[in-house]
């Protein structure tokens, strides 16, 4: 029997076949995997707690002619915390729509598994939910550096030339700053203040540690998120279908 065993973050599961379950999941090695847990929906199966989303497990994967098939799997986290709060759940869900988005099929991403596994077990320990957005924006922040598109913060993107105090903007197009006499040559920007990107700089560059302490008002938070979605779903040339259900919930 050939296979393999690795430790895995489930991100996404769906229904396949009358009693199966379709299982993506990040790897450290292997990339965005997909395999099939077989008898996985029935009531008396013992692999389906451990398969629950967002688990960290390590399994057992047998190799299939067209798709893999889970074997044995062990829970190593199963964040039951955020798990139990409906705005930190919804947070979660954004940043496994994210992992699932940019990451790649059997390419290694040991960096991206790591970011992954560290957000979540940040969102399950911090019962803040304020707190908790913080985490998820700065998730966003340093996942854009991993996937390779960091954005540039430092001087304008196009002319070079260093920031001015006030009158900047961020060109999704461009993916940086851009100063106010060069945004009119691209379609796709908007204004931002200078704290926002010094945050942006901040969440790019610092450890967990001192962003979870930072103390952000409110506004500048809601400005920061915003410039991430506009540049996010630029990327993606999509919008982001968890950002409906964050709102949803924290109106709950």
């Amino acid at each position: 029997m050939r296979g393999f065993s690795t430790e895995a973050i489930i991100l996404r599961r769906d229904n396949f076949g009358e009693a199966d379950k379709l299982i993506t999941f990040l790897t450290s090695k292997e990339g965005k995997v997909r395999a099939v847990a077989k008898g996985v929906r029935k009531i008396t199966s013992r692999r389906a707690p451990n398969l629950e989303l967002f688990n960290h497990v390590k399994l057992f994967l047998v190799r299939g002619k067209n798709i893999d098939n889970i074997g044995e799997v062990e829970t190593l986290q199963s964040f039951k915390d955020f798990k139990e709060d409906l705005s930190r759940v919804g947070y979660a869900y954004k940043v496994a729509e994210l992992v699932d988005q940019f990451a790649v099929s059997d390419q290694e991403s040991f960096l991206l598994f790591n970011l992954f596994l560290t957000t979540l077990g940040l969102l399950d320990r911090e019962k803040n939910n304020f707190k908790a957005s913080i985490v998820l924006i700065a998730f966003e922040a340093k996942l854009l550096g991993i996937v390779g598109y960091k954005p540039h913060l430092t001087s304008c993107v196009r002319c070079k030339k260093q920031l001015a105090v006030k009158g900047s903007f961020f060109s999704a197009e461009l993916g940086g700053i851009v100063d106010s006499s060069c945004a009119g040559k691209s379609i796709l920007a908007r204004p931002i203040s200078v704290n926002a990107i010094k945050i942006l700089r901040f969440f790019q560059t610092e450890e967990w540690d001192r962003i979870i302490k930072l103390s952000l008002e409110s506004a500048l938070q809601k400005e920061v998120d915003q410039i991430l979605n506009f540049y996010i779903e630029y990327l993606l040339e999509t919008e982001l279908k968890t950002n409906r259900l964050i709102k949803e919930l924290s109106n709950d």
